[in-house]
């Protein structure tokens, strides 16, 4: 396995804040109906922690809370109509448009803020994924999402970390330091941002160019004592923040926050504004700030189709020479969920070459 970064994760971050506590950087929620990923953290050996809070449920910080049940008025109406209309050829800004309520402007900025891009340039089938208009029960690796991969990792017996890759043509494999390696299959399973930057022979088909990824940063800070369970939205730009449980079911003395489009993303640059949108907790050392955007390995959060795009995939449900693809943005799907999928369907790819 050759990994650009030096250390394994990708995408999945986890670290210890200075209050002792696991915070993520990357990849955070896990739907419990998410059976890959659920499945594959029992196999490892992997616990899973409830989170505590709903993804989909959020107080707004600029502005009046609708009533709770005008927001499930609002869903349920929102749900409703995804199943009628062609989800992949109109955007999620239509479908939210054709509702008057005054719960729309919060619900837009959730999903809006979720898939890190304006949601008239997202097909409206992104919303009626894991991370759109449904409520759940939502999980995460006790130690760190990241333990998924280390996990993976400590079963294979060559893994090669600050090694990226300059080229691949066929199964001919070339790093940036000129090492040369033969395969028989090469899984590729890089994010999409840094896919098509990549020198491939075969080369991509040019119309996967037109794929976009969302513009993301993440924040996180610890705190003195554990601070209540909230989860608090700013409309306009969108961007989040949100406490969870620690594994004794204690809260974590950790708080999150999320900028998600490139509003949001540059608003963040100049102040994420924690003492007033969250002024009862007393934060203490430094906050850790990842902007995925700017990530060299990234560039960008994860990716979302926008209306139209899904044929694309279609690309990456076969073998390209002598290389097959994983990743989430082969599952058009922005989770950890789906990048387990990708994996799992890159194996048996792959085994049809070498049989």
């Amino acid at each position: 396995m050759l990994e650009a970064r030096e250390r394994v994760g990708g995408r999945t971050w986890s670290i210890v804040t200075e209050s002792g506590d696991v915070a993520e950087l990357g990849g955070e929620w896990i739907r419990s109906d998410q059976t890959a990923v659920v499945e594959l953290a029992d196999r490892l050996g992997v616990g899973l922690v409830d989170v505590g809070v709903d993804f989909t449920d959020r107080v707004p910080v600029d502005g009046a809370r609708p009533d709770p049940a005008e927001m499930a008025r609002l869903v349920a109406r929102v749900d409703g109509l995804l199943g009628r209309v062609d989800n992949d050829a109109v955007s999620a800004a239509e479908v939210l448009a054709s509702f008057d309520s005054p719960a729309r402007a919060l619900l837009r900025a959730r999903l809006e803020g979720s898939a890190g891009r304006p949601l008239s340039d997202v097909a409206a089938s992104e919303i009626a994924g894991a991370f759109g208009v449904a409520a759940g029960r939502y999980l995460r690796c006790a130690g760190g999402n990241q333990e998924l991969s280390i996990a993976l990792a400590c079963r294979l017996s060559d893994v090669r970390l600050s090694t990226p890759v300059r080229s691949i043509h066929g199964g001919d494999v070339t790093t940036e330091s000129g090492e040369s390696i033969s395969a028989d299959v090469v899984v590729v399973a890089v994010p999409l941002g840094v896919l098509v930057t990549l020198d491939l022979a075969p080369p991509l088909p040019p119309e996967l160019r037109s794929l976009e990824m969302g513009w993301a940063a993440k924040q996180v800070v610890a705190t003195a004592d554990a601070p209540p369970l909230l989860a608090r939205q700013q409309l306009v730009p969108p961007i989040w923040w949100w406490t969870g449980l620690g594994d004794g079911g204690m809260a974590r003395r950790v708080v999150t926050a999320f900028a998600g489009t490139r509003e949001s993303v540059l608003a963040v640059r100049g102040s994420w504004s924690l003492d007033r949108v969250v002024p009862e907790v007393e934060t203490i050392g430094t906050p850790r700030v990842v902007d995925w955007s700017e990530d060299r390995w990234a560039s960008g959060c994860y990716s979302s189709l926008g209306p139209g795009q899904r044929p694309l995939l279609e690309f990456f449900e076969r073998p390209h020479g002598r290389m097959v693809f994983a990743g989430e943005h082969t599952e058009a799907g922005g989770t950890i969920d789906a990048a387990i999928r990708s994996g799992r369907q890159a194996a048996v790819r792959a085994e049809t070459l070498v049989l």
